[in-house]
């Protein structure tokens, strides 16, 4: 069975060699490409791009405009037989065209977002454009527009934090945010390093350790463990270290709540705590 990987970002997606058409359905953290994902997919594959996102608010709108209260969730059911969503297939890229051709479409118009007409409304606007703060907006930075940008972006809150490959958002994070988001990352406050581990942080750095970088060790820094999980191959152990409580992956065995254990950080770094 033929085996192929498509990945981007985060995402990771299998196809096992299957010959009918599939419905792929992409998960993850906001802002963490999963739309990019989509259309290159989509675009690659010759399957159409289905935003779900879009989906959703224009149901909202629906029921907003009937005046239903959207946390009463009966009121909302009633109103969904009567709904007529309407999507809009796009067929931005050449496969797609293909597609519909080969389907016996005669007739086909362009992508939605390439006939839209300024003068009417627009469903979702935004005055953050990513292409403008990263210098690669057409219109005012022609010079970039040829230039690839790395992925995935880091946003906050409208905010780009860091840009670069997965890998170097984990070993090298901008602040603890960003270790947060990749890797289930351990955050020690610089207070709790400082004691821990003897080490001089200043009162605005934090020290990023992930579960796999700690180690059970015969002596060591003295731990409690709160809390056993089977993770297939490893064993996930929550645990107490002072004031602190960390997650490290320990090689399967029999762990006991409330027992005590060593460790030791074989690796860890220090960033920004905001």
């Amino acid at each position: 069975m033929a085996v192929t990987s498509f990945r981007e970002g985060t995402a990771i997606l299998l196809f096992l060699g299957v010959s009918k058409p599939l419905t792929i359905a992409i998960d993850g953290w906001s802002s963490c490409g999963k739309s990019t994902l989509a259309r290159q997919l989509a675009q690659k594959l010759g399957y159409l791009y289905v935003d779900s996102g879009a989906m959703y608010r224009a149901i909202t709108l629906y029921l907003m405009r009937k005046g239903v209260e959207l946390s009463d969730l009966e009121a909302v059911e009633r109103c969904l037989p009567r709904i007529q969503l309407d999507f809009t297939y796009n067929v931005a890229n050449k496969m797609a065209r293909k597609f519909y051709e080969r389907h016996g479409v005669t007739e086909i118009e362009k992508a939605f977002e390439l006939q839209w007409d300024p003068g009417k409304s627009r469903v979702m606007t935004t005055k953050y454009c990513i292409k403008y703060e990263l210098e690669r907006c057409p219109k005012y930075h022609p010079e970039h527009r040829d230039k690839k940008v790395k992925e995935p972006l880091v946003l906050k809150q409208g905010e780009l934090l860091q840009v670069g490959t997965p890998n170097e958002l984990i070993d090298k994070p901008a602040n603890a945010y960003v270790a947060k988001l990749l890797g289930g990352a351990n955050v020690l406050q610089a207070h709790n390093a400082n004691h821990i581990l003897g080490l001089q942080l200043a009162s605005n750095q934090v020290l990023v350790s992930y579960p796999h970088e700690l180690a059970i060790v015969d002596e060591g820094i003295q731990a409690q463990i709160l809390e056993v999980r089977y993770q297939l191959h490893v064993m996930e152990l929550e645990i107490k270290v002072a004031d602190s409580i960390l997650t490290i992956w320990a090689p399967l065995g029999n762990y006991a709540v409330g027992a005590l254990i060593y460790i030791a950080f074989q690796t860890y770094r220090v960033t920004s705590a905001e």
